[in-house]
């Protein structure tokens, strides 16, 4: 075999190997292209679902936010009304005519009176509706009542609106009319507090 021809088996046999080399390379090239494609989508796709997630507790947060924030401006209109309220009923009953106050405090010692002989404490204002003759009227209704009549008038008197405070020893009981407001406004505003928490 001559010179050229060597040479030439040679070279076609490179060639040949170069062309087999090239081909696994560029199907070794097209695997790894499609595994790193692979690779990116499954990334692509975590990342999005982590996106969506990630939105929707976002989107969970703000509502409840709001839910939250609506619930508190509700609350506090709603206890707006009730001091309202509270406030024109105090000054209702601070403010009935003479007859009308005497009727409902002896109705509210008739009630609350145990024995009959608690000394009642009585508002610096209520001075002059509210004498031991008025007392002794209410004692006779006690007596009807099957309780002792005995109540008197403390002559120290104290600084509220309205109503009256039972001594009995060293002990009182407080019916004063701010003390029986405050005491329903507690329970109302307790109703109110479980409405909202199922309404809102």
């Amino acid at each position: 075999m001559s010179v050229d021809n060597i040479v030439s088996k040679i070279i076609g046999d490179a060639e040949l190997e170069a062309a087999r080399v090239e081909k696994e390379a560029t199907k070794e090239a097209e695997k790894i292209i499609q595994s790193a494609e692979g690779e990116a989508k499954s990334l692509k796709d975590e990342l999005l679902s982590n996106a969506e997630d990630s939105a929707k507790q976002q989107k969970e947060r703000i509502v409840a936010m709001a839910e939250l924030e609506a619930r508190k401006e509700l609350l506090g209109e709603k206890q707006k009304l009730i001091e309202e309220a509270f406030q024109k009923a105090l000054e209702s009953l601070i403010n009935l005519d003479d007859e009308k106050y005497q009727r409902l405090i002896e109705k509210l010692i008739i009630e609350s009176a145990n024995s009959g002989d608690e000394r009642v404490i009585i508002s610096s204002k209520d001075k002059e509706r509210i004498t031991q003759e008025f007392i002794d009227k209410v004692n006779a209704n006690l007596i009807r009542e099957g309780k002792k009549g005995e109540l008197k008038l403390e002559e120290k008197l104290r600084d509220f609106k309205g109503g009256f405070i039972f001594k009995i020893g060293r002990k009182e009981e407080t019916y004063t009319f701010e003390a029986l407001l405050k005491s329903k406004r507690e329970e109302l505003e307790k109703e109110v507090a479980k409405i909202l928490t199922v309404i809102v």
